[in-house]
């Protein structure tokens, strides 16, 4: 046998052996030679080949989570986030958390929020939706490209109703547990292979927010994330009413349903509030189209907004609530 195309063969080992073997001038001491070194070139070779195996198994298992409006990385070591923030009053501005996942061949992710509502929004329209929940499992598919405009929003009604309410809270006074939540997300690959991460959200005393992503193992005291998933809303029902709306509307006409707010005493406060809702999305990407009142007092007024982004009339209709603070009607809480 050629010793080159054994030493090929065997990923060049050491040629002194191969020599000793092919030529047999060494007896069997030179054919245990061969033999140990063969052995030592099949294992190296298969440490090589099972080291790109894994290196590829653990690029494909990777996730990595992105703040949807700044696009910084969440990571371990936690960041704070300066898109949207909460006061000692409740009012809360902007977006305190929206994320979207970044990975490859990502099949299925199933979202569980411990204390506060989530909200998916795909923007590439293709797969239904949820509306304000807890738990609900998204599929993702092979295509990456789509996974940027997959989002969740994380909406923290009840830390902003307990400073609202709460004439004498204050964001340094709530307990650790009421400033704070976590996101579990259960990840399923392509391949069947599984990973579960989670995001914790904790709020600063300076009414910003911190998110960090860790590694997670559910364990039995995660009753929260055994609830069952909110059911899906097919598409064709959730924006049936947003497409109605906007052609009751008109062409970038703004319709104001003056009959549900006819139940205000004093319609110079009514038209006050409705001037504060609309001065307030002017700072947003929402265009306002219509609103409802959904409830009022003398002092509070919460109304359901139609609103549209880019001319098209979002789903489902967005709650701003309002209190009336020195003559003023001030924004204290926004969202779905």
């Amino acid at each position: 046998m050629n010793r080159e195309i054994i030493s090929q063969a065997l990923g060049n080992i050491d040629a002194r052996y191969i020599q000793e073997a092919a030529e047999g001038a060494s007896g069997k001491g030179g054919i245990r030679r061969f033999i140990g070194a063969s052995m030592a070139a099949g294992i190296v070779l298969l440490l090589v080949v099972s080291g790109i195996t894994l290196f590829r198994s653990s690029r494909k298992g990777t996730v990595t989570v992105y703040a949807r409006e700044t696009g910084e990385e969440i990571t371990a070591a936690g960041a704070v986030l300066h898109t949207g923030t909460i006061s000692d009053s409740g009012e809360m501005k902007g977006h305190p958390l929206m994320f979207y996942l970044s990975g490859k061949d990502i099949a299925s992710v199933r979202f569980s929020s411990k204390r506060e509502q989530i909200y998916f929004m795909d923007w590439t329209e293709q797969r239904e939706e949820y509306g304000s929940a807890q738990n609900f499992t998204v599929p993702y598919g092979e295509d990456e490209s789509e996974y940027y405009y997959l989002t969740i929003d994380w909406v923290p009604n009840n830390l902003i109703r307990e400073l609202t309410d709460n004439a004498d809270s204050t964001i340094a006074g709530l307990p650790e547990e009421m400033r704070s939540d976590i996101i579990v997300m259960e990840i399923t690959f392509e391949n069947g292979r599984t990973v579960t991460k989670a995001i914790t959200v904790s709020l600063l005393e300076d009414g910003t927010f911190l998110a960090a992503l860790e590694d997670y193992r559910i364990s039995e005291a995660d009753a929260f994330v055994r609830r069952p998933d909110s059911q899906a809303i097919p598409r064709d029902i959730l924006y049936a009413q947003g497409d109605n709306a906007a052609k009751e509307a008109g062409d970038g006409e703004t319709v104001w349903n003056g009959e549900d707010a006819a139940g205000f005493v004093d319609a110079d406060s009514r038209l006050a509030a409705e001037a504060a809702v609309k001065d307030y999305y002017l700072d947003t990407v929402f265009g306002v189209r219509s609103m409802k009142v959904k409830e009022q007092t003398a002092e509070k007024i919460v109304f359901s907004v139609c609103v549209s982004k880019g001319g098209v009339v979002q789903e489902p209709d967005r709650t701003i609530t309002l209190l009336l603070k020195d003559g003023e009607w001030k924004v204290v809480n926004e969202g779905y």
